[in-house]
C-alpha cells in the first residue's frame, strides 16, 4: 500500500524531527509482526529536497554515500534517515546490498533515549540506500524478533536493567550474539527481508 506524503517544512521553533520533503511511503501488507514500536515502512526521499529542508539530513546523506563507497566491514557509525529524537544504541548483522536502482547497507538496530536493552518490541531491520544516480534515498524500517531476546524492556526487572547498564560490554556482546545467528532464526527471516530490499526499483 503506497501513499505520497506532502512536504513538512517544520517549525523554526521546533527541533525539526518531523521535517521531510514530499516523499513516497509504502506499508507492506500482511506483515508477520504486529504491535511493535515501529511500523513496517519503505520510504523513498528525493535527495535535493531533503538537503534543502534539513542540512542535518544532507549531512547524513553525504555520510551514507561515503560509507557505501568504502564499505567497511565493521563501521563505527551508520547514518540513518529519517531523523529520530533518540540515539542508535547498537547495530548488528551488517551487510551491504545492491537493489535494482542502487546500493545500500542493512543492519539490525534499536533507538532509545536511554541505554535501552535489546528487545523484540523495539528491534528493527533497516536498509539505508542511495540510488545509483544519487537522486533518492531509500529508507526501510521493518520490525524483527529473535527468540533469544526479551519481549520488551518492561519484561526486565530493575536488577536486570541495572546489570545491563553496569556492563560496558553489553552492546558489543549483543552485536556479536545476534550477528552470529542464522538469518532464518529471526522473524521474519532476514533473507526474505533482503530479497524484498533488493527488488526495490525507483522509476522516477
Amino acid at each position: 500500500r503506497g501513499q505520497v506524503l506532502l512536504e513538512n517544512p517544520g517549525d523554526p521553533e521546533s527541533p525539526g524531527w518531523n521535517v521531510h520533503p514530499q516523499y513516497v511511503r509504502l506499508s507492506p501488507e500482511g506483515y508477520p509482526l504486529a504491535g511493535t514500536f515501529h511500523e513496517p515502512v519503505i520510504a523513498v526521499y528525493p535527495v535535493e529536497d531533503y538537503r534543502r529542508l534539513d542540512p542535518m539530513a544532507g549531512d547524513r546523506i553525504d555520510e551514507l554515500a561515503a560509507l557505501l563507497a568504502d564499505k567497511p566491514a565493521v563501521p563505527d557509525r551508520i547514518p540513518f534517515l529519517p531523523l529520530f529524537n533518540a540515539g542508535q544504541v547498537f547495530r548488528a548483522n551488517v551487510e551491504y546490498l545492491d537493489f535494482e536502482s542502487g546500493s545500500g547497507v542493512r543492519f539490525l538496530t534499536l533507538y532509545g533515549q536511554y541505554p535501552a536493552p535489546v528487545n523484540n518490541h523495539e528491534l528493527f531491520y533497516t536498509f539505508q540506500g542511495l540510488t545509483a544516480d544519487g537522486m533518492h534515498v531509500v529508507s526501510v524500517i521493518l520490525p524483527v524478533n529473535h527468540p533469544s531476546l526479551p519481549a520488551s524492556a518492561d519484561e526486565l526487572t530493575q536488577n536486570e536493567m541495572e546489570a545491563i547498564w553496569a556492563d560496558p560490554d553489553y552492546y558489543r556482546d549483543m552485536t556479536a550474539s545476534l550477528s552470529a545467528e542464522s538469518d532464518g532464526s529471526f522473524t521474519p527471516d532476514l533473507a526474505a527481508l533482503d530479497a524484498l530490499v533488493t527488488s526495490i526499483r525507483i522509476d522516477r
